[in-house]
């Protein structure tokens, strides 16, 4: 039987959020929370918290049919599974928009800042993020941390290429194969 392999991801995603969540917020001022509140929006929280949605659906949809597709192969399944997994799909969908929505990510956020930002230095950041190299800065940085994350992953492989000789050493010295 096929299983729902996101909720590792999931729980990863959760917990950082969670972590970050957990600061505390230096002061109740509205104007110094509006700011926050522009930085966030001026930066392209929302758009990250929408690209999250956005690929947590695509994850989950391509499990569902994993799933659909190992019932398929069951020659008991009966035509009710399908309905199952339509429901299953459009039930877990609802609880991914409004736990990931763009709007609550963003007012979610604004602690987060505020506990790592005085009210001054989010004057600046805001005066950056609205000029046009900071305007550039949100408008590449999507693009970059794509980059990024590919290189990560290419040093990864290689990594794990270049100390495959080591664990098969380790693995001969311990008796483990021959």
């Amino acid at each position: 039987m096929a299983s729902l392999n996101t909720e590792g991801f999931l729980k990863a995603k959760l917990v950082c959020l969670l972590i970050c969540l957990a600061q505390p917020c230096s002061s109740d001022d509205d104007s110094y929370r509006a700011k926050a509140e522009k930085y966030v929006r001026i930066t392209g929280t929302s758009a990250i918290a929408n690209s999250t949605l956005l690929q947590l659906e695509s994850e989950l949809e391509q499990a569902v049919n994993e799933m659909y597709e190992a019932f398929t192969q069951d020659q008991f399944m009966t035509f009710e599974i399908n309905d199952d997994l339509d429901l299953y799909e459009a039930e877990v969908k609802k609880e991914l928009k409004e736990i990931f929505s763009p709007e609550r990510f963003v007012e979610l956020s604004i602690p987060i800042y505020m506990a790592n930002f005085s009210e001054s230095e989010l004057d600046a950041l805001i005066e950056f993020y609205e000029s046009p190299v900071g305007k550039k800065v949100v408008e590449r940085l999507p693009s970059i941390l794509l980059q990024s994350q590919s290189l990560g992953e290419k040093l990864v492989m290689e990594y794990l290429q270049a100390i495959e000789p080591h664990n098969e050493k380790l693995n001969k010295a311990l008796g483990l194969v021959q």
